[in-house]
Parts: C-alpha cells; sequence; structure tokens
C-alpha cells in the first residue's frame, strides 16, 4: 500500500462490513484460504474463489463480499510485480480485518474507529 494508513483504513472498512453479517468461522478461513498455499499468486486465486463461493452460498453478503473483492484486488495489483509484498501486505489485510471484525465496532476508517473506541461508554 502507498501508506501503513491504508492498510489500517482498509481493514477497519472491512471488518466493519463484515461484522454483524457473517460467521467468524467464515472470517478466520478467509486466513486459513490464504496462509494454506505457500505460493502465493494461488493462495490468492484460492481466497478469491473462496470468497465468490462464500457469496454465493449466501454466508457472506453480496455487497459486503464486492468490498473486500476491491480491496483485494487493489492490494493485489499495488504489489503483483513483488510477491513477498504482496504475501505481506494481504496476509496483513486479512488479519487486521478479523481484528476490526471481532471487535464489533463499525468505522469506515482507522481514525474514526479510534475515535469511538476511545470514545466509547
Amino acid at each position: 500500500m502507498n501508506s501503513s494508513t491504508d492498510i489500517y483504513d482498509l481493514a477497519i472498512a472491512a471488518g466493519s462490513a463484515l461484522s454483524y453479517t457473517v460467521d467468524k468461522t467464515t472470517v478466520s478461513n478467509m486466513i486459513s484460504v490464504f496462509q494454506g498455499n505457500p505460493k502465493t499468486e494461488e493462495a490468492f486465486k484460492q481466497l478469491i474463489l473462496y470468497i465468490a463461493r462464500q457469496i454465493g452460498r449466501n454466508e457472506i453478503r453480496r455487497d459486503v463480499g464486492k468490498v473486500i473483492l476491491s480491496h483485494l484486488k487493489r492490494i493485489y495489483e499495488e504489489h503483483k510485480n513483488n510477491e513477498d509484498e504482496l504475501q505481506r501486505n494481504i496476509n496483513t489485510y486479512l488479519i487486521f480485518t478479523k481484528w476490526a471484525y471481532e471487535s464489533k465496532i463499525r468505522a469506515q476508517s482507522f481514525n474514526e474507529f479510534l475515535s469511538k473506541i476511545t470514545t466509547e461508554k
């Protein structure tokens, strides 16, 4: 990503979109699918297919799936020429997305997330 803030913003938006709409197993499985193949390009394709499958099975709402797929496409396009960076950024995005999802705090950016988490009662 152009800056580390971008990956945080994307993950917060994705985690918020998944929150209250998707089972936690589905979120964990996205990480497992990607980490399950040591070949980054293949792992990326398998992750895309897994998300598409979950959309088709109504495990992930179509609008939410599109958000995640657009984020992954953006990360892929930015890092496709550097396998290590691609792997690191997708892995980071997925893990941070899970953490944001588990927080159950809805926000569209890291700054909004931080504001909500520090002012919640």
